[in-house]
């Protein structure tokens, strides 16, 4: 009876510790989860503490009478501590937090894409830069020192400029973050045609709000030219995301999803998610050596007919900025500029077979439904002059493939790729516009 009664006793903590086993051992060889540096979810880590301290409390009451006064201490202390951490939690969620309750239509991307240090919300574009923006310093390890700056509209030029000859449009391409700002094609352009330019690209942009800074801001400028940058990599699926959020602009949260969305314990687990493992290939430098390079977005030969919603508001934005140029008077020109992989594939060392195509499907570069073809052809359709760098870089690469893309984890082009397109689109601007461009600029508007 007494071995009954001891049993009986120390049941309840064997199947906590059997319970508190299962939760913190089995990820540890089969993860399951994201936190923990990739091994637990998050519900194993909000029921695995507290279980593991009833286990703890639980044992130590077994152990005998003496030690009941000891269990219930513990136990007391820790679901005071407990209850303590969530009530705190919950203020700072539901309290200091008291913005997020409001739902605004620019939460989306501050949630979710950029980050609140230098952006505004703006109901129409998302989010805006902030004016009068400086810094100095590189984006990434391996990145390039640059000074940032942002003129009193948010954009990357010196600040009070009026007018311009030349007005850039475009993503993080044209916005230039990773290089110099002289290093830029748009300051380069302007100094190979001798003409006054404005830098109105902005990262994280895409297609119709592009349309939205032409509309807003670029024609103040009273611009003879407009060049409209598009990057193979993300801008179909920009393009799909803004329509989306334009559509349901105002993101409803539960009050469960409020919680987990802005509790301080989610952003300290956040700290144990696992940092993004970096691959590098081998590449073979055109000059012998070899060295090392990131890859990141995988070519899609048929990519309109993934993002139907994508690509038909590219078009319609597309159409809608070279209609409302034409009425100015205005030539407005689409500069195309492909993903790293199609300009460097003939010099990367890929780990095999399975590996090449995971970024060129059926081992080719180019095809006919691809963007870039897609998108020509629809400006052909509009009259739309439109200029595919793709084989600029290519040629270049062949003769000297370094500092065309940046190398690390880093997509945009670097200086070699800035001359590269600066000097291709100076060529044309030249070529085409010719003496009526020169002599309309020099004789006034």
């Amino acid at each position: 009876m007494a071995l009954d009664k001891k049993a009986t006793v120390w049941l309840v903590p064997v199947l906590l510790w059997l319970a508190s086993a299962y939760i913190w051992i089995p990820p540890l060889f089969r993860p399951r989860g994201p936190y923990g540096w990739g091994h637990f979810r998050f519900v194993d880590i909000y029921a695995g503490v507290p279980l593991l301290f009833a286990s703890l409390c639980a044992t130590v009451y077994s152990i005998g009478a003496r030690h009941h006064l000891l269990a219930l201490r513990l136990a007391s202390v820790f679901i005071s501590s407990l209850l303590t951490l969530v009530v705190l939690d919950l203020v700072y969620a539901f309290g200091f937090q008291g913005s997020y309750h409001t739902p605004a239509a620019t939460d989306f991307w501050f949630d979710s894409t950029v980050s609140r240090d230098n952006n505004l919300p703006d109901d129409e574009l998302g989010f805006s830069r902030k004016p009068g923006i400086f810094w100095q310093g590189s984006l990434s390890p391996e990145g390039r020192y640059v000074s940032y700056r942002t003129d009193e509209n948010g954009f990357r030029n010196a600040p009070q400029i009026h007018q311009a000859d030349i007005v850039f449009i475009g993503d993080s391409f044209t916005e230039g973050p990773s290089v110099p700002e002289e290093d830029t094609f748009v300051q380069q352009v302007g100094k190979k045609v001798k003409r006054s330019v404005a830098n109105l690209g902005r990262g994280f942009y895409g297609p119709q709000q592009e349309l939205i800074i032409l509309r807003r801001y670029g024609l103040g400028y009273d611009p003879r030219v407009v060049v409209w940058q598009l990057f193979e990599g993300n801008d179909l699926s920009d393009a799909t995301r803004f329509a989306e959020w334009r559509k349901n602009p105002v993101r409803t949260e539960s009050l469960a999803q409020q919680y987990f969305w802005h509790s301080l314990i989610t952003h300290w687990l956040d700290r144990t998610l696992p940092k993004d493992v970096v691959t590098l290939r081998k590449i073979q430098d055109t000059d012998g050596t070899t060295g090392k390079v990131y890859l990141d977005y995988s070519y899609l030969p048929d990519e309109p007919e993934h993002e139907p919603l994508g690509f038909a508001e590219t078009k319609s934005a597309i159409e809608a900025g070279y209609r409302l140029c034409e009425s100015r008077g205005i030539k407005l020109v689409v500069v195309f500029v492909p993903i790293k992989v199609r300009v460097l594939s003939p010099y990367v060392v890929f780990n095999d077979q399975q590996d090449k195509e995971r970024y060129l499907p059926g081992g080719v570069a180019d095809s006919e439904r691809d963007f870039a073809h897609e998108i020509a052809k629809f400006c052909r359709q509009i009259d739309c002059p439109f200029i595919d760098a793709t084989g600029a870089l290519r040629r270049h690469a062949s003769e000297d493939n370094h500092f065309i893309y940046m190398t690390g984890q880093d997509s945009h082009l670097d200086v070699a790729g800035h001359k590269v397109v600066a000097e291709t689109l100076g060529a044309w601007l030249q070529t085409n516009l010719g003496d009526a461009f020169t002599n309309r600029l020099n004789h006034g508007k």
